[in-house]
């Protein structure tokens, strides 16, 4: 399985692989107390990645992650790693432009001693690409190892043409565009 830093994950996604648009990054949270999930839109230099994941009068935690070597800087390590308790981190993204694209990591694993945060796996992503007639839609779940194609004509229903199963097919097996299309193509031809 790949991993990723923070940086590599921005940067493998972005331009949307479907249309081109840039990207919003988003780190997300699980509530391990209360399964809920929510995002932080983070403020992403070229230097680093910064989100404050807890604004108090008295006690703010701000996270800082370093893209050249991953270490991460925080205000309050204490209240950190009381947070990081009861939430799990992961990486998120989806197209600015709501075609469709969008990926998501594991959960981000920190070594609070070290100041480090540990390269991180993808959990899920789904690609949309659209030609002159049709739209192929790509969902690969990286737990279940498996990859679901969707080809449908563009003037209908998502659900009304082509499912087919595969093994896990993930985004860095195509090159380019193109190369998406040419095997969603063989795989309309031949089902």
């Amino acid at each position: 399985m790949h991993k990723f830093t923070i940086k590599d994950f921005i940067t493998f996604n972005n331009p949307c692989f479907g249309c081109s648009k840039p990207i919003i990054f988003k780190i997300g949270v699980f509530n391990c107390n209360d399964s809920k999930v929510s995002y932080f839109r983070p403020v992403v230099s070229d230097e680093s990645t910064e989100v404050d994941l807890k604004i108090g009068y008295s006690n703010s935690i701000k996270l800082v992650i370093y893209h050249k070597n991953n270490k991460i800087l925080t205000n309050n390590i204490n209240d950190l790693t009381t947070y990081l308790i009861g939430h799990k981190l992961f990486l998120s993204y989806y197209c600015g432009d709501q075609c469709g694209n969008r990926a998501e990591s594991g959960f981000l694993d920190f070594d609070l001693k070290k100041g480090h945060l540990k390269p991180v796996g993808m959990t899920s992503e789904t690609l949309v690409v659209t030609d002159k007639g049709h739209c192929y839609m790509l969902i690969s779940s990286f737990f279940s190892n498996s990859s679901r194609v969707h080809i449908w004509k563009k003037d209908s229903q998502p659900s009304s043409d082509i499912k087919i199963d595969l093994k896990l097919l993930p985004k860095f097996k195509f090159k380019t565009k193109e190369k998406f299309l040419e095997k969603m193509r063989i795989y309309s031809t031949f089902s």
